[in-house]
């Protein structure tokens, strides 16, 4: 009886223990992928706001994981900000903040806030409802070359939105302009050799811990350097090869509904494209993950659930002045390898992690070298073009792989509007072409063969049988359109023209 109960007490103390491995490893591999993310929308003219904006995506991701788990999301998900959505929203906050260049940095940043916190209530919103009325599963229907094309345009906005945090500049002006040959890439170009690098080693190591590893080794590496070099804090903060330094002070900066009048809405509404496309987005990739999800742990998942729990936490997190969020594949995987996914106790400890360097406030965050932070975009980046430039390749026709390319050329060369709307109109031309290939027409029956379910008298039988030939039975399937319907009319009247019939 005492072994029995020494050895319960073990495995409890053993299941404590990957629990509470496996919250600090999704918390503090999540701290730098939000710290990373708010780097991605708060840089280049608005890099004035960067320390708020770290901790606005360090609360996001609080926040959506705190409701998450009381709402009760499946139990192998770890949620935080979104790497597709943190790209669409970079290019939106970019364009307000070009177009309010004359308004006081306060207003600036309350209206910065203000987008981002319409972006979460939206996509909450929409999840929310598609939940409700049970047609979460519409994004599903989605042409899967478009889909390809929207994330692969996603993966350019994040490689090309990582230099920014790296080097201060956009990646094609870095590769055209004089000026950027020699300072800009030099910030860059070892950022980049870091993100190639963590590809390579997460495509060759399935293992989930690869990145945390990777990511640890790399901040090494950089101090490891600066050793070497004789560089001390103060001249790498000089020389931009850390994120800091950071004004003293929290990193916690709410906007009060009384601030809200100094909101410039308009400019906000002048965004509703890049809006209407991180909803989308959401949803397309909350429906993937999820599948993604039921293969790895076996188990059938409730989408609808999924959408109402991530619904009233983006709701949550927008209230809050957060960003939008939903699922991450990497963290899940991670946290499931280790043994403590299911466990409630495990996201309390990734919660308290993530709240620790929230509060641990600049002086934590101003040590983390930019390479490592903008590599970590830049390889989710890379990620994204990864699978759907070669990895897509192999599975896709010519004609579907085309359309990817088109679609991530036009948002890489034009715009993230210009390539939704290309997207869109591609998704009409597929569903077009690939219903005018299906048969309205199911089976062609005769009076003969086809009868109805009246019982009738003999002779009336009889009368049935000799004229059953002239009469012409069609049962039809799918949805009639005008090119459908109009190849039925010409078969109806083809029939009727027929004279030995």
């Amino acid at each position: 009886m005492e072994g029995k109960r020494a050895t319960m007490q073990a495995q409890s103390t053993a299941n404590i223990a990957k629990e509470i491995a496996a919250g600090l490893t999704s918390g503090l591999l999540g701290a730098i992928t939000y710290v990373s993310y708010g780097a991605l929308i708060f840089s280049g003219a608005i890099a004035e706001f960067l320390a708020v904006g770290v901790g606005l995506s360090l609360l996001s991701g609080i926040v959506l994981r705190s409701v998450c788990l009381v709402a009760g999301i499946f139990p192998g998900s770890v949620v935080g900000p979104a790497s597709a959505a943190t790209a669409v929203s970079a290019v939106a906050a970019a364009a307000i903040a070009s177009d309010m260049s004359g308004a006081s940095p306060n207003t600036v940043f309350i209206t910065l806030v203000a987008a981002l916190s319409t972006i979460a209530l939206l996509s909450g919103l929409v999840m929310f409802l598609l939940a409700q009325f049970r047609v979460s599963s519409l994004a599903q229907y989605l042409p899967f070359p478009v889909i390809g094309g929207f994330l692969a345009g996603t993966g350019w906005l994040l490689v090309e939105g990582s230099s920014r945090i790296m080097a201060e500049a956009g990646l094609l002006e870095l590769l055209t302009s004089m000026s950027g040959t020699s300072s800009g890439l030099l910030h860059w170009l070892p950022g980049f050799a870091f993100a190639a690098v963590l590809l390579l080693a997460t495509r060759r190591w399935q293992h989930p811990t690869v990145m945390p590893v990777v990511l640890l080794a790399g901040v090494g590496v950089v101090y490891l350097v600066f050793w070497l070099s004789g560089i001390d804090l103060a001249t790498a903060h000089k020389g931009g090869w850390l994120l800091g330094p950071f004004p003293a002070g929290s990193l916690v900066r709410l906007v009060g509904f009384d601030q809200l009048h100094e909101v410039d809405w308009l400019l906000i509404a002048g965004q509703a494209p890049e809006i209407i496309t991180i909803v989308v987005i959401g949803v397309i990739t909350v429906s993937l993950t999820v599948g993604g999800l039921e293969l790895q742990t076996g188990e059938e998942i409730d989408l609808d659930r999924e959408f109402r729990t991530l619904g009233l936490a983006n709701i949550a997190s927008g209230l809050a002045g957060g960003v939008v969020g939903w699922h991450s594949p990497a963290q899940s995987a991670l946290a499931h390898s280790i043994g403590g996914s299911r466990s409630r106790f495990a996201i309390l400890v990734s919660i308290a992690a993530l709240a620790v360097v929230l509060f641990m406030g600049p002086p934590a965050l101003a040590l983390l070298p930019r390479v490592v932070v903008g590599g970590l975009v830049c390889f989710l980046g890379l990620s994204f073009l990864y699978e759907w430039l070669v990895g897509a390749r192999r599975r896709l026709s010519l004609g579907d792989y085309a359309v990817v390319l088109i679609i991530l050329f036009t948002i890489a060369t034009v715009g993230i509007l210009l390539g939704v709307a290309v997207g869109l109109a591609i998704s009409v031309v597929l569903f077009v072409t690939e219903y005018s290939r299906t048969k309205v027409i199911r089976h062609v029956l005769s009076g003969v063969s086809c009868r109805s379910n009246v019982v009738r008298r003999p002779e009336h039988d009889r009368i049935l049988d000799e004229v059953g030939d002239s009469v012409f039975v069609l049962k039809l399937q799918g949805f009639l359109f005008f090119g459908t319907s109009h190849r039925l009319l010409r078969q109806v009247r083809g029939r009727v023209a027929d004279t030995d019939t």
